[in-house]
């Protein structure tokens, strides 16, 4: 434990003290006060957060010099008009954002209570002001404080603010709050010793100190505060806890002496998780977490970051065999797909492939390089002979649906040993295949294994008997056998089906749903009877901000967890 308590001391401005006839700085010590700033429209309550941001960044310079340690600090910025969006490059801000998104904000609490949670254990009932091991300071910034519990969602962030204001200090997290007034924050002042007050009225100025003072001329920065660090010439005796006029530096006076001599930001959140066109595989690798936090089995890919948490999700293939691919960004999901099937292609599974007229997978197998003796795309209506009771010979065209069905029976397993189908159903299985598509297959007769089916085409979730027999009586047989044999499914533009009861079973086979759409918006408008329909529009909307490029939602349905991640965008060449 050190002997001497450890300081971050920001000069903020210069006080008028009478009573010992001095007009010293007004200096705030962030290691051991919480900041209140009340203050009228105008009154200079962003000026005042520039000035302490920009000073906290001068004990980064004047740390730099050994012996004293690298000051190891985070900076939170929650800006409700944006007023401080210039500092959000600043080497020790980790996060800057406004009020509109929600999960940016849950993101910066869960921060909040994690590096909380992590200070009390490594500073093992040491307050941190006198520890001299290199713990984080983290430092939360709410620019108008009213604004920000006036919207609804927020309100749960109340209880976070309370706890951390009064237990933070020694836990070495400090927080910083500005607002108009002292409307809906009263069970929270007792916790912010430094109070400021700016340009308000003889009775707001009470509500603030619960002392009197005079109002001052409307002069931006001009205003009042107590003292919690004294920095008089020799003089100790005089009240420290009463109002004191004060003049706030101006953040234009002194910028010009300002040099920040790091450019690198020491902590920070990722790029991909804040800027959607930042979402690429390059920029995903600076990602430090990526290589500690993983270790993932040999199917396994990472697919992108959590919203919140900062963490790498990755695949869990080993307990999703089947899965459906939601959304209109058709885009988006050929590539999310891409990146779904890289490990399957490097550990040499079969790939069928089974598209509709849209084609929009024809080149899948150039952007993957695909070994051709493990690719099988099926794209249009086969012509087959068939004939009729009379013996009359007609022809008989088999669609994608009907011949992954074909290929099931032939392949996997016996259909017909499940349940009775019609003729025209019965054609389906029996058909004699063209030599093309007979050359895909080998001639062992075991089942086959390792192998990954891409369902492209809507005709799934036709309400065709075709179709309603394939999810409602195939897909849950695939499902029994896809762990013995190894075989992967995913849907990769899953519509909700006409009937329920087929919509249903569809449902209870899926192990991972993916939505590369606004969730709220979906289930209202196009997700009636899918896996997410179950889902509370209201929930989701607090829950969950707009979808930006390259967001996903994952749904695990046993478990019925849903994450909202920052996709890894697979670069390529073309600059899809």
């Amino acid at each position: 434990m050190s002997e001497k308590n450890r300081q971050l001391l920001c000069t903020l401005g210069k006080m008028d003290i009478p009573i010992i006839q001095e007009q010293p700085f007004f200096k705030v010590d962030l290691f051991q006060s919480n900041i209140l700033l009340i203050g009228s429209a105008g009154s200079g309550k962003s000026n005042f957060l520039k000035v302490l941001i920009t000073e906290i960044h001068r004990q980064l310079e004047n740390h730099e010099k050994p012996p004293e340690p690298l000051i190891n600090e985070n900076i939170y910025i929650l800006d409700s008009t944006d007023s401080l969006k210039e500092y959000k490059d600043f080497p020790l801000v980790k996060a800057h954002y406004d009020f509109s998104n929600e999960e940016y904000i849950k993101r910066v609490f869960y921060n909040i209570e994690n590096q909380y949670r992590q200070n009390v254990k490594n500073l093992t009932g040491n307050p941190f002001y006198k520890t001299d091991k290199n713990v984080p300071h983290t430092t939360l910034i709410i620019d108008n404080i009213n604004s920000f519990l006036d919207i609804k969602r927020n309100e749960k962030y109340l209880d976070i603010i309370i706890k951390t204001a009064r237990d933070g200090i020694t836990k070495g997290i400090s927080i910083v709050l500005t607002g108009s007034s002292t409307r809906n924050i009263s069970s929270i002042m007792n916790y912010f010793p430094q109070k400021i007050a700016l340009n308000l009225s003889t009775e707001e100025y009470l509500n603030v100190f619960s002392k009197k003072a005079v109002g001052n001329k409307n002069i931006p920065g001009r205003g009042y505060a107590n003292v919690t660090h004294n920095t008089s010439q020799g003089v100790n005796s005089y009240p420290l806890n009463i109002p004191y006029e004060l003049q706030i530096f101006h953040m234009d006076k002194m910028i010009s002496d300002f040099n920040i001599k790091s450019t690198e930001k020491f902590t920070r959140f990722p790029l991909l998780l804040t800027d959607g066109n930042e979402s690429s595989e390059s920029n995903y690798k600076k990602f430090s977490v990526a290589d500690k936090n993983i270790e993932p089995n040999a199917n396994d890919v990472v697919i992108g970051v959590e919203y919140t948490k900062c963490t790498v999700v990755t695949t869990n293939f080993s307990n999703s065999r089947i899965w459906a691919i939601y959304g209109k960004r058709n885009e988006e999901k050929q590539l999310f797909l891409e990146r779904l099937l890289e490990k399957f292609v490097e550990n040499q599974y079969k790939i069928f492939v089974y598209d509709d007229g849209r084609k929009r997978l024809e080149n899948l197998n150039k952007n993957l390089k695909i070994n051709v003796e493990k690719y099988n795309y099926f794209l249009e209506r086969i012509s087959l002979d068939d004939q009729n009771d009379n013996g009359d010979t007609f022809e008989h065209k088999l669609s994608v649906l009907q011949q992954f069905i074909h290929y099931i029976h032939t392949r996997l397993f016996n259909l017909k040993d499940e349940k009775r189908y019609s003729n025209s159903q019965s054609f389906v299985l029996d058909a004699v295949m063209p030599n093309k598509y007979r050359s895909f297959f080998s001639d062992k007769t075991e089942p086959e294994s390792k192998c990954v089916f891409v369902l492209q085409s809507r005709e799934f979730f036709s309400n065709s008997i075709q179709a309603n027999v394939f999810t409602g009586d195939i897909l849950p047989l695939l499902k029994t056998i896809a762990e013995e044999l190894d075989l992967y499914i995913f849907f990769t533009d899953a519509q909700r089906i006409a009937s329920s009861d087929v919509q249903n079973n569809f449902n209870q086979c899926l192990d991972t749903a993916v939505l590369l759409d606004d969730i709220a918006e979906f289930v209202y408008d196009r997700g009636k009877r899918t896996v997410f329909s179950e889902m509370d529009i209201k929930d989701l909307k607090e829950q969950f901000g707009l979808c930006e490029e390259n967001d996903a939602y994952i749904y695990q349905v046993d478990s019925a967890e849903l994450k909202k991640i920052k996709s890894v965008r697979k670069e390529q060449k073309n600059g899809i």
